[in-house]
Order: C-alpha cells, then sequence, then structure tokens
C-alpha cells in the first residue's frame, strides 16, 4: 500500500492528502488530542428475509506510531460526532497502520 514513512505521511496531511481531523480519548475521556484520520466509510449489503439492505459503517485508517496502543473504547471524535472504537483494530501488512471501525 505504501512504500514508506514519506507516503504514509502525506496521506496523512489533513490540508492536501486524505485525511481529516479527530480528536482521540483514550479510555474515552480526558481533553483528547488531535490527529489525522483517514475516513472510509463503505457501504456493507446484508440480506435479511431475502431482501438486501445497506449498513453504513465508519472505518478509518490510523497511523500506528500516532495511537501504539488504541484499543476499544477509545473514541474519535470527528466534527462533533464522538465515535466508540469497536472490536480489536487490526493492523496492515506492514504494522504501521491501524484499521477501526467506530460506532
Amino acid at each position: 500500500m505504501f512504500e514508506d514513512a514519506e507516503d504514509i505521511a502525506g496521506f496523512f496531511d489533513s490540508d492536501d492528502g486524505f485525511a481529516v481531523i479527530a480528536i482521540y480519548r483514550e479510555g474515552g475521556t480526558g481533553d483528547g488530542v488531535p490527529l489525522a484520520v483517514i475516513p472510509s466509510r463503505p457501504d456493507e449489503t446484508v440480506s435479511i428475509f431475502d431482501r438486501k439492505t445497506s449498513s453504513r459503517r465508519n472505518r478509518f485508517l490510523i497511523p500506528k506510531a500516532n495511537v501504539p496502543n488504541l484499543k476499544a473504547g477509545d473514541t474519535l471524535e470527528i466534527n462533533g460526532e464522538i465515535l466508540t472504537v469497536q472490536g480489536v483494530p487490526s493492523l496492515d501488512q506492514t504494522g504501521s497502520l491501524f484499521s477501526v471501525e467506530g460506532h
């Protein structure tokens, strides 16, 4: 996906890249720390009683270097909306980016 740290940094530039600024709060408390995250909101199609419906998901890429202890229950505040990290964040193949889901 990325070749080096410089490639990653470019994507996480909130002015020119794909990132938005989120306020990260460990355990959902405290003043929080601003950090850049890349939102990815794929719609998931599910079948219920032979009817298809879309389920909106909030997924984010976050550099591990910025939040090395990211875990379920932490929160991200984006544009006034508070999203709680769900489940165990997964790392990409390089071990440098977390992929997380928030609700």
